[in-house]
């Protein structure tokens, strides 16, 4: 079949012949990824008939087939139900069955053209019905049985597609109002609610099976779940894809795939819906049509997927077109050039061209414009209907090349995309199913033909049939990683480059490494509705080699959480990017502007310096999000403690950020920029702000033209040992705010040609700033023959992040080329944008203060 989706329907069609009804991975609770109620189970009368494996496309190309000649049959009925001569209607059920889109979707496998049948078949039994005004009685026999299809084809539309419920009920305020006039008995007129019921019919089975109302599938795909959530933007993005919805039926043509139907066809359908108004007895038809077009495309338009699949959400509401457009014909018809005996033959009463004529020839009579309006009145009735027919015949012509040119195009679409799900999909369930054992779980982010024909367990990437992992994907990449880690599936089935949404970012990490085996296409991207990129792979990722994103690995974060603190313990944290460990932290992080990126972005950095337990530099892999006004937060605290914030980011730009603990302010930090690391930013937050057994958070970033990226926050508490201020002291920065205890030189010949600085700093917590460390080594004319330029606390650690107490600090200078010699170690702190110096006391002109010398051999 030419989409993957359709397998997804395979699958719980194949469970549901099993006796397991709304289950996907066999052994696991049930989910909702199936967005048709209905559809599932005519797709498992088929598997247990036989049609099983692949050959459940068969049965599902069956059903299509059987909808397509029906529907064609209905759009023939209906243009023939208007007073159109045989011919037209004939020509519009031909138009409608060979129109390439039209008959794309009713082979594609899915529940498409049944949504269209269905509609169609409501839209027909509406209108067959005895109108209020007509002798047939409502209560009659005739009548009764004719309503009760209205009732149940509006109930099967409202069964097969959720959007389907909008024209069911507003089929049912019609039918109410014309049931009204004539007095129908209360046990009629409660009969129309069953369409209405049925709208509820799947929510409430989702509630009872899996305890949402909404289905999973749904939850994928709205726009009301875009991340972040704002108001203005979804309702922007719903009007947008409305006018462009809107804007593609005018023309017929989409800017990507090209040529649906005949341009301005629109045009005609809306004439045939204006004829509908200004007939009293067709009026509450043409009102229900306005309504459905209306509120069903604004409803589609609420989906990230409304013109997905070649407008598969959109197709029942072209299909409408085509009779529409055959009322229009028979409508320009009649007010072009009507006659009794026309009008009597089309349906309707004279008008249009012809009443006006007549208005003419009566006031204006004399005996010479008598003889000259009588001959005219005499040949214009046939020059006009040979015009209109000249008209139409072309009009007609010009329908049937387009139908015939989208079919040959379609045509070609479906064998493209079938090849597409054959090259990819196909290939790779056949591998796993070879390759990995019967109990493995694959994440996968198509999941439909994989867990299929594959037969393993399946982890939906997506969330379309994995609870929960929805609002992961709708979260973007660093939330799909923390998902992943979390659940740590066995293998990854599932793009990477080339993705539009992010998962490139987690092809870069050590989630996916390098691929078992991979799937290449060389796609036609104006074609491609089967797959989302042009490779796929098969991973494993080695879980026992990937370290753990909950601890703290940064060096010098040991030295205050287990030197300072004593008695430490973790109270709380918020693992940011994890919507769970979010939702608990009940976590919430505005943005001041329109953000354009992903929600959340994954990375695998190493730590400046040592991991904290590891000798080398740890790689880690975190999910995190990007943030321009604050983020906030809730913690479990225990009152009367002093405790320790610890705050995770991707220093990609410099900046700061203000802490506030249940609105105090407790301190501002500094970000550093070190782009393409991990730094753990500490806050010492005293007692006397944590009050209460919950305390509030909030983090206010500032940073110019640039987001503050917060990864993983962790609270520790206990008592905070201050150490006492040094009673001696090398040299001081920023009057006493920082103080250099002491500082001296190693260098020993064998130590791999370093001279190694050992710096003791001290401050009451009054620090400040964003400065670097120089160490220069001169020689007696004053030139530097070796430097080293580095944060303290081995790179971690402005002094702006400094907590009160003693910071022991090891710099390493590389001696390079330097010859050997006598030199002078001068050392200072700057600012490592403006390159300005702090003054040292008892420092030079050039604010720099010898600690020593060294002899380099």
């Amino acid at each position: 079949m030419p989409l993957d989706d359709v397998y997804i329907h395979f699958q719980y069609a194949r469970e549901m012949a099993a006796g397991e009804p709304y289950v996907y991975n066999p052994g696991l609770p049930p989910t909702s990824g199936a967005t048709s109620f209905l559809y599932p189970y005519m797709l498992a009368a088929g598997y247990l008939l036989g049609f099983q494996g692949l050959n459940l496309g068969l049965w599902a190309m069956l059903l299509g087939m059987v909808a397509l000649a029906c529907s064609t049959w209905l759009v023939y009925r209906l243009v023939l139900a208007f007073g159109a001569p045989g011919w037209l209607a004939v020509l519009a059920g031909i138009l409608f069955a060979m129109s390439g889109p039209v008959s794309w979707h009713f082979m594609s496998g899915m529940e498409t053209g049944w949504v269209i049948l269905f509609t169609l078949g409501t839209l027909y039994s509406l209108i067959i019905y005895p109108h209020p005004l007509t002798p047939s009685p409502l209560h009659g026999e005739g009548g009764q049985m004719r309503a009760r299809h209205v009732i149940v084809l509006a109930s099967l539309l409202a069964l097969i597609r959720p959007e389907g419920g909008i024209l069911a009920a507003l089929a049912m305020m019609a039918l109410w109002t014309q049931v009204r006039k004539v007095g129908a008995g209360t046990r009629y007129i409660s009969s129309l609610l069953i369409p209405i019921l049925a709208i509820g019919v799947q929510p409430l089975v989702n509630l009872l099976l899996t305890g949402s109302a909404v289905a999973s599938g749904n939850a994928a795909k709205s726009v009301f779940g875009v991340i972040p959530f704002a108001w203005g933007v979804v309702i922007g993005r719903i009007l947008d894809q409305w006018r462009q919805l809107w804007t593609e039926l005018l023309t017929g043509s989409s800017p990507r795939e090209g040529l649906y139907i005949a341009p301005l066809m629109l045009v005609v359908a809306g004439i045939g819906i204006i004829r509908l108004l200004w007939e009293r007895r067709w009026r509450a038809v043409g009102l229900v049509l306005i309504g459905w077009l209306a509120i069903g495309t604004l409803a589609v338009s609420t989906l990230d997927t409304a013109f997905w699949h070649f407008k598969r959400y959109q197709m029942p509401f072209i299909a409408l077109l085509f009779p529409l457009a055959g009322w229009g014909l028979v409508g320009i018809w009649d007010f072009a050039w009507g006659s009794a005996e026309t009008a009597k033959k089309m349906g309707s009463t004279p008008s249009g061209l012809y009443r006006i004529y007549t208005v003419l020839t009566t006031v204006f009579r004399d005996p010479i414009t008598d003889i000259y309006v009588r001959r005219e009145r005499a040949d214009l009735p046939n020059l006009g209907v040979v015009i209109l027919r000249g008209g139409m015949i072309c009009g007609s012509v010009f329908a049937f090349v387009v139908a015939v040119s989208t079919a040959v195009q379609f045509l070609h679409h479906y064998a493209l995309n079938v090849d597409y799900i054959y090259q990819q999909p196909l290939q790779m369930a056949r591998w796993l199913e070879a390759n990995t054992p019967p109990d493995a779980v694959i994440a996968v982010h198509d999941v439909g033909m994989i867990r299929y024909l594959g037969g393993r367990t399946t982890l939906d990437i997506v969330g379309l049939t994995t609870p929960g992992a929805a609002d992961y994907w709708r979260n973007g990449p660093g939330s799909v990683a923390e998902f992943l880690i979390q659940q740590r599936p066995d293998y990854i089935a599932s793009y990477g480059h080339g993705h539009g949404f992010g998962l490139g970012m987690l092809a870069d990490t050590s989630l996916y490494g390098a691929p078992l085996a991979s799937f290449p296409v060389d796609l036609d991207d104006r074609y491609n509705v089967a797959l989302a990129a042009d490779f796929q792979g098969i991973y494993q990722p080695e879980w026992v080699k990937i370290f753990d994103n909950r601890l703290m690995y940064q060096g010098n974060v040991s030295h205050y959480r287990d030197g300072l603190l004593q008695d430490g313990y973790l109270s709380d944290y918020v693992n940011v990017g994890n919507i769970n460990s979010e939702r608990v932290a009940n976590y919430g992080w505005p943005n001041e502007n329109d953000f354009h990126g992903f929600s959340s972005e994954v990375h695998e950095f190493d730590y400046m310096g040592a991991c904290i337990a590891v000798i080398r530099p740890c790689s880690v892999i975190d999910g995190g999000r990007s943030i321009d006004k604050e983020e906030t937060f809730t913690m479990n605290t225990t009152p009367g403690e002093d405790a320790i914030l610890i705050t995770r980011i991707h220093p990609f730009q410099p900046g700061s950020f203000d802490v506030y603990a249940d609105d105090y302010l407790v301190g501002t930090r500094i970000i550093s920029a070190i782009p393409g690391t991990w730094l753990e930013i500490m806050t010492l937050i005293s007692s006397k702000f944590i009050a209460s057994e919950k305390t509030h958070f909030r983090i206010v970033p500032h940073i110019s033209d640039g987001y503050y990226m917060p990864y993983y926050h962790w609270l520790m508490q206990g008592t905070y040992q201050t150490e006492q201020a040094p009673r001696e002291k090398l040299t001081e920065f920023q009057d006493r705010a920082i103080v250099v205890i002491s500082a001296s030189i190693d260098y020993r010949p064998d130590n791999h040609n370093q001279v190694i600085i050992f710096v003791e700093w001290y401050t009451d917590g009054s620090a400040q700033g964003d400065y670097k460390v120089f160490v220069h080594m001169l020689d007696d004319s004053d030139q530097i023959v070796a430097q080293s330029d580095v944060y303290p606390g081995n790179g971690t650690l402005p002094p702006g992040n400094w907590l009160p107490g003693v910071l022991r600090d090891t710099i390493m200078v590389d001696l390079g080329q330097t010859p050997p010699g006598k030199y002078h170690v001068a050392i200072g702190l700057y600012d490592p944008y403006t390159f300005e110096r702090l003054p040292p006391a008892g420092g030079d002109d050039r604010n720099r203060f010898f600690i020593g010398d060294v002899e380099i051999e």
